[in-house]
């Protein structure tokens, strides 16, 4: 996927929001479950032995 600027991050608290409607990745409070997450996916990235895709090309 091609997102300008570089990554996106969804989070969504699926009890009081369960359609996700309201990303709350830049909710402060949140801060500490989501960096405890993307250290999760880093080990099971190395686990698995992924690599990161090459960076996109800008298209124009």
């Amino acid at each position: 996927m091609d997102v300008p600027g570089g990554e996106e991050w969804e989070f969504y608290d699926l009890e009081r929001d369960p359609t996700e409607m309201n990303n709350s990745y830049n909710n402060p409070e949140n801060a500490a479950k989501i960096s405890e997450l993307k250290k999760e996916l880093d080990r099971l990235k190395d686990y698995y032995k992924v690599d990161e895709p090459p960076p996109q090309k800008k298209r124009g």
